[in-house]
């Protein structure tokens, strides 16, 4: 009898391994032979972009080497944006699909006639690749339909990575300098000799004389041309003159304007054709660019303090 409960037993523990076994087979299929990029072409063979979310289309072009946005005053495009984007969309790689009927496009927003996004990739005119971009599953995720395909997929993209907007994509940082030689203000020039600063005074002064340059708030001033930062192009024209300051990168001279007006804040660059807003922080940077902000009192000796006032005496 105890032969008889062993033997069963041990038929019934193989039964449950074959069982959990097959089960296993059923619900946790290998995907690793199924995924591959939906996009094969190189990235550099793109030269244009178009994104449409259903009721207006950006587009993104590269001319003349340069990405720029042709209905936004040729202004340049944000190229590490750019580059992050294609990168996201030549990587995204198909699986098993999260649905496989047409009647699915609608509810995922993946459909021809309703999606989040639509982007479409050319070379000299001719389509590379599209896709629809839909709903989001979840964090950083995306679902995605080819318009050639009933089949819905989830790829690791967000459909803001993809705005509409054209200051979205425009360079904030096309007034930025890196390489200063100089900075010219209304009554100082602060000049780079090696590795330092030098500063010198327009119609210098006793008081001029007896001051120095304050190293931290000029290394601040040049932080600032270098990290300039700009929201988009203004529909505004100031009026008012504003604080005008030159700088001198590898040679060549860059005359700036920045401008409060109103509650606004603009800086315009003698190269560029348009007058770009900025906000206030950005703009009480440069407000107070002038002598007496970047240099500070250097202490006399007593007998000199005492010439100096004998002689003003």
């Amino acid at each position: 009898m105890n032969k008889l409960i062993l033997w069963l037993s041990g038929i019934l523990a193989l039964q449950l391994v074959i069982a959990v076994s097959l089960k296993g087979e059923v619900w946790q299929p290998d995907t690793s032979d199924i995924s591959q990029t939906i996009f094969d072409f190189d990235s550099n063979q793109i030269d244009k972009i178009d994104i449409k979310d259903g009721e207006q289309t950006l587009s993104l072009v590269k001319s003349s080497g340069q990405w720029v946005l042709p209905d936004y005053h040729q202004s340049p495009v944000d190229q590490n944006k750019l580059n992050e984007v294609k990168d996201k969309l030549l990587s995204l790689q198909s699986g098993w699909p999260v649905a496989t009927t047409q009647a699915s496009h609608q509810r995922f927003e993946v459909a021809e006639n309703s999606f989040q996004r639509h982007v479409k990739l050319f070379s000299k005119e001719q389509v590379l690749g599209e896709v629809y971009l839909g709903t989001s599953p979840g964090f950083r995720q995306v679902h995605y339909r080819l318009p050639d395909q009933e089949s819905v997929y989830t790829g690791e993209l967000n459909v803001y990575d993809f705005p509409v907007g054209q200051e979205a994509w425009m360079d904030k940082k096309l007034l930025a300098v890196k390489t200063i030689e100089q900075i010219q203000g209304a009554d100082f020039t602060l000049s780079k000799e090696q590795e330092d600063w030098s500063f010198s005074a327009v119609n210098q002064t006793q008081e001029h004389i007896n001051s120095e340059l304050d190293k931290d708030k000029a290394q601040e001033l040049v932080n600032a041309f270098s990290k300039l930062n700009v929201t988009k192009i203004s529909e505004k024209k100031p009026t008012a003159k504003g604080v005008e300051l030159a700088v001198v990168e590898n040679g060549k001279t860059y005359h700036y304007r920045f401008v409060e007006e109103n509650e606004d804040y603009f800086v315009s660059r003698d190269d560029k054709p348009h007058m770009f807003n900025i906000s206030k922080y950005e703009y009480e940077k440069f407000a107070g660019a002038q002598y007496q902000e970047l240099a500070k009192q250097v202490e006399q000796p007593e007998s000199e303090a005492k010439t100096n006032t004998e002689s003003n005496s």
